[in-house]
């Protein structure tokens, strides 16, 4: 069965290496979603949905996760689905508290470099400026209203979702969001760590794949 990795918001490719290797699973497929394409979200979306043409698991961190479920709700190849710190809507409701969503949505808008470091701190207290080498250098204003604009409360795919949140994130608030995902009918796994967990301990992420794949 494929696999493809959708990684998180702002970061590249290369924030699943770690993972990935921990996996053996390097020659996979990972779906960038740079705002640099100029698609909108349905036409990356719809694209993706069309190109997986054989029975497939999605992986996805934080954004690449909530993105991932709504490919699978286009296409009933997608039969499993791994979510790594994703919730069901980032601001609001299971998520974050709306005033400090918006907050950073401004700050992001004013001065998109220095907010990207805040943004590494929000990922990791601890591992920032390691992290921050992981950070695409482009202006991703376009995915970050993605993130803000995605709402899977309502979003039903047929694939097996297995959810993993970390207890300490700082960006998915994990007590929200395992209700959110309970409502759905899907089994949460919480563990210790921050929303960079897969980067940070890839060899814990990489037993709760296997052992839910």
């Amino acid at each position: 069965m494929k696999r493809c990795w959708l990684p998180g918001w702002q970061f590249s490719a290369a924030a699943f290496t770690p993972l990935m290797r921990a996996l053996g699973a390097e020659d996979e497929v990972i779906l960038s979603f740079s705002g640099e394409h100029g698609l909108t979200r349905q036409q990356w979306v719809e694209h993706q949905a069309l190109a997986i043409t054989e029975p497939s698991t999605l992986v996805g961190w934080s954004l690449g996760g909530m993105l991932a479920v709504e490919i699978a709700a286009l296409n009933p190849l997608v039969t499993r689905i791994q979510l790594l710190n994703t919730n069901v809507k980032f601001a609001g409701d299971s998520g974050l508290p709306t005033a400090i969503a918006e907050k950073f949505m401004q700050r992001y808008q004013r001065q998109p470099d220095s907010t990207r470091k805040r943004f590494a701190t929000l990922v990791d207290r601890q591992n920032a400026a390691e992290l921050s080498e992981l950070l695409l250098a482009s202006n991703e204003l376009s995915t970050l209203h993605w993130l803000y604009d995605i709402d899977l409360q309502t979003t039903e795919v047929r694939a097996d979702i297995n959810v993993m949140l970390s207890l300490q994130d700082q960006l998915v608030p994990y007590q929200a969001a395992t209700q959110a995902w309970q409502q759905k009918g899907f089994e949460v796994t919480l563990l210790p760590g921050e929303h960079s967990l897969p980067i940070v301990d890839p060899n814990s992420v990489a037993s709760w794949m296997v052992s839910h794949g």
